[in-house]
């Protein structure tokens, strides 16, 4: 498999230099020899044949799929709401007749993904995506408190199990608008990045991290996964109703902004820390407004 996979550089190695070695030249002659057994055997001689026509093409048979495949190879898949993901791991695909075009497979090696009409070029790709697991990380490790509060308008996704043990997949297909999404906090969508086998870059641990993140909508009332780049910063418009409409003599107001000033502060070790008295229960800030609503 490792000679058919690294075929064109071994033919390359065939190629005598100038003033080498007889030992080198024999070891080319004796390489030379192997790759013709290998190019000639059966089984392999009709994948040689089409060979360069389909490489041309980007198109593979679903036999010779263990040709662009090897140990460890970084492959592009569609792996959450038709989101691409880059990862190293098994896929099973079916089996077709005929060819197809490799970019079109379920999943495919990241090296064999070309610019084409609808898509970037490779180094483009791995900046997008590297962008991206930047974001993620950033998103999970939110801060507690108001850090934690995002804004999402797109499709979420909620896994339910049900009466049988299985996993029923739940599409929020309304637009979850407002400052409905809490995130952060959750190891379970950063351990991953963490602790990959494979002894790698921090910037290619990026490229490889997920396109979702765990998140609550407070509007649903439940768990839901979101697309990474879909999340945004948490809009500042309750500020302006809570300037503008809230009914409270200033005062109060300021009171009132002063207290979750100095409450947010904490964030950052300053100040003194509300006291857990009750494990999970403290650290928080509660503030009770009572009066006639003016609400239509």
């Amino acid at each position: 498999m490792s000679l058919v996979y690294k075929w064109d550089i071994l033919k390359k190695v065939t190629h005598e230099k100038e003033g080498e070695s007889t030992e080198r030249k024999e070891a080319r002659a004796d390489l030379t020899k192997v790759l013709d057994f290998v190019q000639s055997s059966k089984g392999l001689d009709a994948y040689f044949k089409n060979r360069e026509s389909h490489q041309s093409s980007q198109v593979i048979e679903f036999e010779y799929l263990w040709t662009i495949f090897s140990t460890g190879t970084e492959v592009i898949a569609l792996t959450f709401m038709e989101e691409k993901q880059v990862m190293i791991r098994i896929f099973r695909i079916d089996r077709y007749y005929g060819t197809k075009k490799i970019n079109t497979l379920p999943c495919y090696p990241l090296d064999s993904h070309k610019k084409d009409t609808s898509s970037t070029g490779l180094e483009d790709l791995k900046v997008k995506y590297t962008t991206r697991g930047e974001r993620f990380k950033d998103l999970c490790q939110a801060k507690p408190g108001v850090k934690q509060m995002f804004h999402y308008d797109g499709q979420g996704l909620i896994v339910e199990t049900i009466s049988n043990g299985k996993k029923a997949l739940t599409y929020l297909t309304a637009p979850l608008g407002g400052e409905d999404l809490w995130l952060g906090e959750e190891e379970i969508y950063i351990s991953p990045i963490k602790e990959m086998r494979y002894d790698i870059s921090e910037e290619k641990k990026f490229l490889l991290a997920p396109p979702r993140v765990l998140g609550w909508s407070s509007s649903h009332n439940h768990w839901c996964q979101f697309r990474v780049d879909e999340v945004k910063e948490a809009k500042k418009a309750k500020e302006a109703i809570f300037d503008k409409e809230l009914q409270l003599e200033l005062k109060v107001k300021n009171m009132i902004t002063a207290l979750v000033t100095q409450h947010n502060s904490q964030e950052g070790g300053k100040g003194v820390q509300n006291p857990d008295l009750i494990e999970g229960k403290g650290r928080g800030l509660v503030i009770m407004l009572h009066g006639r609503s003016t609400s239509k």
